[in-house]
């Protein structure tokens, strides 16, 4: 993380929480939501997207996906360029490198079974520098991404944000 970066602002985490509640909001309501222009707000997202502090990602979720767990053992000196490959690739959502029995430690999702097997043994164990993998299948997924949120905005910026009729929509929301 870069020095400038150490910190998150207060306004940073109340943007964070906004567009969590409503992604798809317009800069024009975000802002105000916040207590901010919408340029500012803009302005602010554009730099924590451009530090690497926050950023938006969709993905199917649990009920529309098979989850599994990779474990993964390098060839010795591969492990940067390896991960680098691996991150690319859309149902990868998460990489860790472990200390272990295993090197890398990857979440990854497809839409069945035989989806997830072809993935896993053709995707990721064919690419140079793969050693060996072994797979644990999600049986029962207790929380994801887009369950936690920031929880910094005022309670008249979230209400400021709900829909007429004052719920809030359900639906797919977005985590940073």
């Amino acid at each position: 993380m870069p020095e400038s970066a150490a910190a998150f602002e207060e306004a940073d985490l109340a943007l964070i929480d906004a567009l969590q509640t409503d992604p798809r909001a317009p800069w024009t309501r975000i802002g105000p939501a916040v207590g901010i222009d919408a340029t500012t707000a803009a302005r602010r997202w554009a730099r924590l997207e451009r530090e690497g502090l926050a950023w938006i990602t969709a993905y199917a979720g649990p009920a529309t996906a098979t989850v599994a767990y990779v474990e993964l053992t390098c060839t010795p000196g591969e492990l940067e360029e390896l991960t680098a490959r691996l991150v690319t690739l859309p149902w990868v959502f998460s990489a860790e490198h472990v200390v272990g029995d295993y090197d890398l430690f990857l979440s990854v999702a497809a839409s069945d079974l035989p989806a997830l097997g072809r993935r896993v043994s053709e995707s990721i164990g064919r690419l140079p520098g793969v050693r060996a993998t072994r797979t644990r299948l999600s049986m029962r997924l207790y929380q994801e991404g887009s369950g936690w949120k920031v929880r910094a905005m005022e309670p008249a910026g979230r209400a400021r944000l709900a829909p007429a009729g004052g719920t809030f929509r359900r639906g797919a929301r977005s985590a940073p």
